[in-house]
């Protein structure tokens, strides 16, 4: 019931994330400058924006904004791809447990908007214990064969701490090949 109420209410933070971001058109928005204290990451972002990007993978401990910016990132593309791709926001712990529902015989949409949209948020993957990374793992598979965008935000503080974490079964190579990595400084203090 905890893991419920918890999962409830990240979907609360994320749903007003979004409506918050939603008009966002910039990265310099006053929301990204208050809860991204590492404007190199910002930047970077920005950077790869503007070029050919199949992914892109925000690193770093909780408190640095690498939800905020995902989003502000998602819409900034989005706005400028005329909304063709159609964002999707999702915990990956929720997709986990949506995927598992799934294999029983009652997948939500949650799982299909995450293999169908044009541009997919994938917050916190490797959170959790790695059986639920494998549970998303033909979703993530999926949109690598079929070069959908994919945003991803993780816990691991970097490239090496989160191929540890995925393991050597290819989702890690499917995460990380051709994604801009942007490892983000900061936190709680």
């Amino acid at each position: 019931e905890a893991k419920q109420t918890a999962i409830k209410a990240r979907e609360r933070w994320l749903s007003w994330a979004l409506l918050m971001l939603r008009d966002a058109s910039t990265l310099d928005g006053h929301e990204v400058a208050v809860r991204v204290k590492d404007r190199g990451a910002v930047a970077r972002v920005k950077a790869a924006l503007v070029t050919p990007w199949r992914s892109i993978v925000l690193a770093g401990p909780a408190g640095v904004g690498k939800s905020t910016l995902a989003v502000a990132a998602a819409n900034v593309a989005t706005d400028s791809h005329t909304r063709a791709w159609s964002p999707y926001f999702v915990d990956a712990l929720e997709l986990a447990t949506a995927r598992a529902r799934g294999r029983l015989g009652e997948e939500p949409e949650s799982v299909a908007s995450a293999m169908s949209r044009g541009l997919l948020v994938l917050d916190e993957l490797g959170r959790g214990r790695p059986s639920q990374w494998n549970a998303i793992e033909d979703v993530i598979f999926d949109r690598y064969n079929a070069q959908k965008r994919t945003i991803y935000t993780t816990p691991a503080l970097s490239v090496e701490e989160l191929q540890t974490r995925l393991g050597d079964d290819g989702l890690a190579r499917r995460v990380l090949e051709g994604a801009v990595v942007v490892v983000m400084k900061g936190g709680r203090k």
